[in-house]
């Protein structure tokens, strides 16, 4: 039986099932931290199982939850891998999970450079000279656009290194990191550029600024990912 809850669960209402990351052996009879998970595959309308929504600043695309757990029935046939080994199972796809989301945050960076660039071609100041002929306007957008394009291809490694099989945990991570960096800067850009115009739901850079705020800590904070490298890529000792 589950019993617990849970927060920040994408899509559940449009969810037929919902992958449970569960303790099954206690923490202090495991021999480690990290033993003792298990990953269970089970209906999202099971009895015992209920949800409630959380009103967010953005990415209402895909709604969060609340999930509650109050004896819930898991079957035999519902565990995915190896019982009490499910962590390192579940790590293969938190990582891919990064190449993911670097994806959609370049995407979401390269349209916000869109509409920048755009709008500083068509809006013009002093006769007939757009704004985008303005240095002060062109370098900023050129900056994110140089930045966007290093996440764009260390992602495009990490993708190359999971396809090949070979370790990619720290390409994953890191062009993670620079992704959501860079698409904030692109979309901040874009909007300075706009000016008042930038700020209005018409033009959409608004919904772009509140969505990608997200991402500098989901679904891995900066900081984790800072860990993680100077831990597997630095030598340094670990302190968390």
């Amino acid at each position: 039986l589950l019993n617990g809850n849970k927060i920040w669960i994408t899509c559940v209402p449009q969810a037929h099932k919902i992958l449970v990351v569960a303790r099954t052996t206690r923490y202090e009879d495991a021999p480690k931290r990290s033993v003792g998970i298990s990953n269970f595959l089970i209906d999202v309308d099971r009895e015992g199982l209920t949800h409630s929504p959380i009103d967010k600043v953005g990415t209402n695309t895909n709604p969060s939850s609340l999930v509650f757990f109050q004896d819930v029935e898991v079957r035999p046939d519902e565990l995915l891998g190896t019982l009490d080994h499910g962590w390192p199972e579940l790590l293969e796809v938190l990582n891919t999970e990064r190449i993911v989301t670097t994806a959609g945050l370049v995407g979401a960076g390269k349209l916000a450079l869109q509409l920048g660039t755009n709008y500083a071609r068509e809006r013009k100041v002093f006769g007939d000279t757009p704004i985008g002929s303005y240095q002060g306007l062109q370098f900023p957008l050129a900056q994110a656009y140089a930045e966007l394009e290093c996440a764009r291809l260390m992602n495009l490694k990490a993708a190359w290194l999971h396809d090949t099989e070979q370790p990619y945990g720290s390409e994953a991570n890191t062009a993670k990191m620079i992704a959501s960096q860079a698409a904030t800067k692109a979309i901040e850009r874009a909007m300075q550029t706009m000016g008042g115009m930038g700020f209005s739901k018409e033009m959409d850079v608004e919904r772009l600024w509140r969505d990608a705020r997200l991402f500098h800590f989901a679904p891995v904070s900066e900081e984790m990912i800072l860990n993680y490298i100077a831990v597997h890529d630095l030598g340094l000792p670990r302190g968390y």
